[in-house]
Formats: C-alpha cells, sequence, structure tokens
C-alpha cells in the first residue's frame, strides 16, 4: 500500500490550535478499517471507516524541523475475521472532546489482513511522518525508510533475500560476511541492534507444526528459540511467551559465531508482561556456562558439549516474556518506560527478516560450497527431468525457486538449468528441470556448484 491519501482531520487541526500555548500533543491508539471515503471527504472524517482493529501504538521519534515519526505495528493475534485494510487512524486527546481523529491516511486498493487462524503469526509495521507548521499546517506522510510490507522479498526496493555475495546483509540481521573470519572483523565495527532475532513474543514466527499449537515440547515452538522443558512446557498467549518456573528459553550460536563473542561484554534484557524489565550485563565466555541473575530470573549463557547459546528462565514462578535483547555493550535498548509509567519497545521488530532466517519460509544451497542436493529420475518428456530436493526442515507453502542447478549423470555435467517447483511434502519438494541437453532415460544427481546458488523462497 501507498497510504498516499493522508491528512489530518478538521477535529486535528483544532485541536492543533489548542496545543500552541505549550500543550502536548498525546495521541491515545491507532486503529485499522476495511472501509474507504472520496479523498476529499478526508479532513471531514471524525472515526475510522468500518474500524476492525487497534494497531499497537510504539513512543515516537522528535526529528528536526518540527516533525515526528510515529511507528506503528498491526498484527493478527486475536482477529477472529480477516478484512481488506483500507485506512489507517490516529487518535488523540482534545482537552475539551477528549478522544478525536487526529489524522487519517487511506489506500483505495488495500491490503488484506487474514485472521489468526489464516495465518498465525502475520505481522506489519509502518512509520508515519507528522510536521508541523502552525495551526493550520501539519503535514502527514508515510515515510518510506520506515515501511516493511509483507510480499516485498526480492523486488526493487523491498527486502532483499541476500546480499551481493551470496551472504545476509547486516540490514536483514546477519554479519553481511560469507566467512567466519570476516565477520570476526565485522563484528568488531558493528552488529545489528539485537542479537536475538524472532524476538518479539506477542508476535513470533512460528517454527514447523507450530501453526498447529500453541505449547512448546523441548523443542523448536518459535523460530530460533529452543526451550529446555524441564520446568514444563512454553505455551504463546497474546501475551507473549509463558515460561514456566526453571524452564530456558533461549537461542543457540553457531561455533564460529560464539568464538566472535567470547570476551566480549554483551548487556542482556527482558520485558515481562507484568511490566518490569530486567537486564544482566557480563562478558560472555565462549567455553563456559554462567548464570546471571535478574530479578525474578537469570539469563544463562555459554557453550556444552558442542552447544553455544544464551537464553533466560524465571526463578521464583512462571513469567509471561514480551520480548528478550541481547547487544554488545553494556546498555540495555530494549524498551523504556512511558508518561504513564508501562515500558514500551524503543523499537519494532523486523518482521520480514524474521520471516527470511527462518527455514519454513527460505532455504538456500550454493554458495561459497558445492552442494550436492538431490536426484532425478529418467526424463518424462523430451526436457524435463522430475527431481525430488530434500528439505532440511518443512516449508510452509509450495516454495518459489531462484537460481539453477546442474545434473550429473556419473559421467558428464549438464546445466545450468531452471527448477520448477511442483509439489511439497514434510521432507522434499518435487520439481522438474528444464533440461533439453540431458540424455533421455537416464537418473542424475543435482547439484549446486560454488558461487552459485539456489533459493527456495515461501510466500512471506
Amino acid at each position: 500500500m501507498t497510504w498516499q491519501q493522508a491528512t489530518v482531520t478538521k477535529k486535528g487541526l483544532a485541536l492543533q490550535a489548542k496545543l500552541i500555548d505549550g500543550k502536548t500533543l498525546r495521541f491515545t491508539r491507532v486503529a485499522a478499517g476495511a472501509g474507504k471515503v472520496d479523498a476529499g471527504a478526508l479532513a471531514d472524517a471524525v472515526a475510522v471507516t468500518d474500524e476492525r482493529q487497534t494497531l499497537t501504538l510504539q513512543p515516537p521519534n522528535t526529528l528536526e524541523g518540527a516533525r515526528i515519526r510515529v511507528p506503528v505495528l498491526l498484527t493478527n493475534i486475536g482477529l477472529q475475521t480477516g478484512y481488506q485494510m483500507h485506512q489507517i487512524g490516529f487518535f488523540a486527546t482534545d482537552p475539551d472532546e477528549g478522544e478525536i481523529l487526529y489524522a487519517i491516511a487511506q489506500d483505495d486498493t488495500g491490503d488484506r489482513i487474514p485472521s489468526e487462524t489464516e495465518a498465525r503469526g502475520f505481522a506489519a509495521d509502518w512509520v508515519y511522518v507528522f510536521e508541523f507548521g502552525n495551526a493550520e499546517s501539519v503535514n502527514v506522510q508515510l515515510d518510506p525508510a520506515g515501511l516493511i510490507s509483507i510480499g516485498q522479498l526480492g523486488k526493487p526496493g523491498g527486502v532483499a533475500q541476500l546480499g551481493d555475495n551470496g551472504a545476509l546483509p547486516i540490514a536483514q540481521g546477519g554479519t553481511g560476511a560469507t566467512t567466519a573470519e570476516a565477520a570476526r572483523d565485522k563484528l568488531g565495527a558493528g552488529t545489528p541492534d539485537n542479537i536475538f532475532y524472532n524476538w518479539y513474543f506477542k508476535a513470533p514466527i512460528k517454527q514447523w507444526d507450530a501453526d498447529r499449537r500453541t505449547e512448546g515440547s523441548g523443542g523448536y515452538l518459535m523460530d530460533g528459540w529452543l526451550d529446555n522443558a524441564h520446568g514444563g512446557k512454553i505455551t504463546l498467549t497474546n501475551e507473549g511467551a509463558l515460561v514456566p518456573e526453571m524452564t530456558l528459553l533461549f537461542q543457540r550460536f553457531e561455533p564460529d559465531f560464539a568464538r566472535l563473542l567470547h570476551g566480549k561484554t554483551l548487556t542482556a534484557s527482558v520485558l515481562l508482561a507484568n511490566n518490569e524489565l530486567e537486564t544482566a550485563t557480563f562478558v560472555f565466555h565462549e567455553n563456559k556456562v554462567e548464570d546471571h541473575a535478574t530479578l525474578s530470573g537469570s539469563f544463562r549463557c555459554g557453550s556444552a558439549d558442542g552447544y553455544h547459546w544464551c537464553g533466560w528462565y524465571p526463578s521464583k514462578g512462571a513469567q509471561t516474556v514480551v520480548a528478550m535483547e541481547l547487544v554488545l555493550g553494556s546498555t540495555s535498548t530494549l524498551a523504556h518506560k512511558n508518561a504513564d509509567g508501562m515500558y514500551v519497545l524503543n523499537r519494532l521488530p523486523d518482521v520480514t527478516a524474521a520471516r527470511i532466517r527462518c527455514q519454513r519460509y527460505v532455504q538456500a544451497w550454493g554458495n561459497p560450497d558445492l552442494h550436492w542436493i538431490g536426484v532425478g529420475a529418467p526424463n518424462i518428456s523430451d526436457n524435463l527431468v522430475q527431481c525430488f530436493i530434500p528439505l532440511s526442515n518443512p516449508m510452509r507453502t509450495l516454495p518459489a525457486a531462484i537460481g539453477t542447478v546442474h545434473l550429473f549423470d556419473g559421467r558428464t555435467t549438464y546445466g545450468p538449468f531452471p527448477v520448477k517447483p511442483e509439489n511439497l511434502s514434510a521432507t522434499s519438494v518435487r520439481c522438474l528441470v528444464s533440461a533439453p541437453d540431458f540424455p533421455k532415460d537416464k537418473t542424475c544427481f543435482l547439484f549446486v556448484p560454488a558461487e552459485e546458488s539456489l533459493i527456495f523462497s515461501a510466500e512471506l
């Protein structure tokens, strides 16, 4: 959506005139609507047309030139019926009238918002910029730099899949490097804000068959996060992840990445649903298991038996975890208190980047090593070879294929050839390879040479 139809309402401008003497503009909520009106009637609006749900309003950021950035997050948690979203309305407090519709944005085409049963974990976020001139002049527009929309994977101006070097860029939560040595250099220069990914537990990216369940079982329930199930099962709720006492919720690190962190000062933070923000600052040791106590639990970090991890567990009864952070340095950046004394997140999670890292959405082969990835059956026609490519983990939908494969019949290599996925199972994707040069009636092996790649991308 472009949201090019955006305006401050007449009631919003009237409120703005009342604020000239130094009073504070206070947004109360943001709502989404399924209806729409003529663009010329937006300024007269007093409510969102066919309001369907309330969005999460994040803390505004002050910019130069009398401007503020207001981030909002939409999830479908608890949404029983999907709808086509056409409007977003910003509500504020008027000292005389109470809550009023301050500004409204509209898109004629709209975007489909699925119900929770249609697509669990669906989320999208936007950032709006309000520019204040005088009591009669307030502009509102969408900030393209703050927009992450669904379905932009690989599109110009959208969200990148991989960098030119085949690595996950820093902006997508990676190191931007293809080797551990290069990653070590980049880690010293700076890393993503949060070393954890998929860290917002009100709307996490689910793993494997987790769309059909809300309880953990000692494995992956949310992508990237494991629970050790010693204290009980982790349960996903509308408020976050309910973690039983003495159950560790943690992420594993690759050995090379753990070596990058060794000896560095880290700060871990956990935001709980009871409005507690608990933090611990410590030096990460690659070959030790260490607990770092907080008010109601402990962060546990280190390694044993070849595994490296960091996470948090409650030690004084069960706790609902809203979000978790691990950053370089000695300062927590996860959340701050607002004027009402409630903790709010300092930034929104990058939902699309988290999905790219989840194997339910994206799986890749190739750079920098040669990958043997499947077996091809004899030609089913003069030009097509049927093949089965095994999956590391089940994917959520039949993926699109980006890249090519080569075929090897035991003596000769052929290719590269394009791949067309035809059928998805829990363990593999049945594909057709258009290979007119491959000999008919020969079985073959599929591989992706070094410096080439094949990417399976399910709908984000």
